[in-house]
């Protein structure tokens, strides 16, 4: 047993001397009369196997596997309508009733905007959103003469946790072409 006193200074005694774990008393006498008894568990060694660790979270993960439109072959001056299939390839749902958004550009222009997804899509799902009304613009883009660059990026604002957050917008080229009126739109 081992025992610290001084005036004033907490007094500390090995109550289990010799057993793997020990507890340990520490009193304090602040010269009143009185003591508080504080019993201190003390373990032999530290095994951080046993110590609970927090389980690991399952983030989604969306990303844009494909872009579609409408017509496929755009003819100048026609309405374009954007589509793109989303894949969560995470390990999580993305979370009921957050909007699972994708933004849609022409040459680097915003053209529309899915908004209105709110469904959980489960790790492993796909789903294909098409552009819609919205605050961010209209649902079709009218097709001009050239090549074209289309961008679908889902989770643009950031709506959703991901694991990922740098994979979301892919690139994909297409060609408007003239009609037999193609003069009148030149």
């Amino acid at each position: 047993m081992a025992l610290l006193t001084g005036a004033g200074f907490p007094m500390v005694k090995d109550t289990l001397a010799g057993s793997p774990a020990k507890t340990w008393t520490m009193s304090h006498f602040p010269n009143r009369g009185w003591s508080n008894n504080i019993v201190i568990p003390l373990y032999a060694s530290y095994d951080p196997a046993v110590i609970p660790q927090a389980p690991p979270v399952s983030l989604p993960d969306v990303v844009v596997t494909d872009v579609s439109w409408t017509p496929a072959d755009p003819v100048i001056g026609t309405a374009v309508t954007f589509k793109a299939t989303i894949k969560n390839k995470g390990t999580g749902a993305t979370p009921a009733g957050t909007i699972l958004g994708v933004r849609f550009s022409v040459d680097g222009v915003t053209t529309g905007c899915s908004d209105t997804y709110t469904s959980a899509l489960a790790a492993g799902d796909s789903i294909i959103l098409t552009a819609n009304p919205s605050n961010c613009g209209p649902s079709t883009w009218t097709a001009t003469e050239g090549t074209h660059t289309v961008e679908a990026f889902v989770d643009d604002i950031n709506r959703i946790a991901e694991s990922d957050e740098t994979n979301n917008k892919p690139e994909y080229f297409f060609n408007a072409v003239c009609s037999a009126r193609c003069s009148d739109y030149q």
